[in-house]
């Protein structure tokens, strides 16, 4: 009798050793990998390892996942979970080296879960669709290049309109546009 609980107590499944979905794995070899971390689970406070587990929190947040799941995934608390995605908003904003990492690692983890519909397309409908985003990519050049031209020609007029700006007070818009009328009829 003893025997057998020692067996089931040995062999009984922990947090710490339970299954991963290939999406938690392959999602934690490209964190570890681009982090140069071994371990996300491990509770360190060195900046790479918290680093890490934000931006994998987050990746898995963008593809559906809640906060309570995430955690599990982690063995954290919800609670801190949502610390780390509130954390790393700011910080993809002002860091930039953390913010390649981020995308790198999820277009990565697209392509290797096949989860991006282009992957699945044959060569014919590849090219079809590169001729396409040229066509657009055309279309937008010539729509900035109009944009700018329009710009231009109304920079000349930059200055004074500044002066304007400065010198007209807002309450006295309508008096000043009919006296600009006026002046510019009798010009």
């Amino acid at each position: 009798m003893d025997s057998r609980r020692k067996y089931i107590k040995d062999n009984k499944p922990s947090l710490k050793t339970k299954l991963m979905t290939l999406e938690e794995e392959k999602l934690t070899e490209l964190v570890c990998l681009s982090f140069n971390v071994k371990d996300l689970i491990k509770p360190c406070r060195l900046r790479p390892n918290v680093d890490s587990r934000k931006v994998y929190s987050r990746i898995l947040k963008d593809r559906g996942w809640n906060l309570t799941q995430i955690g599990r995934s982690l063995h954290r608390d919800h609670s801190t979970i949502h610390h780390y995605l509130k954390d790393l908003e700011w910080m993809l904003e002002h860091d930039a080296k953390l913010r390649d990492n981020y995308f790198s690692i999820k277009e990565e983890l697209d392509r290797t879960l096949m989860v991006n519909p282009l992957y699945s397309c044959e060569e014919a409908e590849l090219i079809e669709k590169i001729h396409a985003l040229q066509d657009e990519k055309n279309f937008l050049l010539s729509a900035l290049r109009t944009v700018q031209q329009e710009l231009d020609k109304e920079r000349k007029y930059g200055d004074i309109f500044a002066s304007i700006c400065e010198r007209v007070p807002t309450d006295k818009i309508d008096e000043f546009s009919v006296k600009l009328n006026r002046i510019l009829n009798g010009i």
